[in-house]
């Protein structure tokens, strides 16, 4: 029993954030290949997908969003607290994925035999030698803030399979 919902609740929560994640990434390269009439390619990029994809995304979701999943529950959720929650913990992997790139870019820039070429082309090049411009900066903010609002309608989707979870006895 995970607070009001039941271990089973909890795990089909944990599955779904990952199917919702996989979903994300893993679709889009089949979706395109077969809007383009490459069906077999599609499919067998599909296949792929789901053989390595899935496997990964059950794995993340059981570490980055189960814990937080766990203390969620231990109340009743109603859509608005689901909706923040999804917010919340999307918005902390969002900050240690910033954090982690933009460390790796400072690393980068402090390479002086090497120079990496830009990110991008003409008026759209988003870092240079690791470092981002500024439209660099424009596009994560709009990758980060797209990630947190499809993370939150992932969040209200799942709270719409799992329920409100049931009241607890005193």
């Amino acid at each position: 029993m995970v607070g009001v919902y039941s271990l089973r609740q909890w795990l089909a929560a944990v599955v779904l954030a990952g199917l919702w994640g996989w979903a994300s990434i893993g679709l889009i390269a089949p979706i395109g290949y077969m809007l383009t009439d490459r069906l077999e390619q599609g499919l067998r990029t599909l296949m792929l997908s789901a053989l390595v994809g899935l496997p990964i995304a059950f794995f993340d979701s059981l570490l980055t969003v189960g814990p937080a999943l766990r203390k969620m529950m231990e109340r009743p959720i109603g859509y608005l607290r689901a909706a923040i929650w999804g917010a919340v913990t999307s918005a902390a992997i969002a900050t240690l994925s910033i954090i982690w790139g933009r460390y790796k870019g400072w690393w980068i820039s402090l390479v002086d035999d090497i120079r990496f070429r830009p990110r991008g082309g003409g008026d759209n090049i988003r870092s240079i030698d690791g470092t981002l411009t500024p439209y660099g900066w424009q596009v994560l903010a709009q990758d980060t803030l797209f990630f947190i609002a499809w993370c939150v309608i992932g969040a209200m989707f799942i709270r719409l399979v799992i329920g409100p979870g049931r009241a607890k006895k005193s």
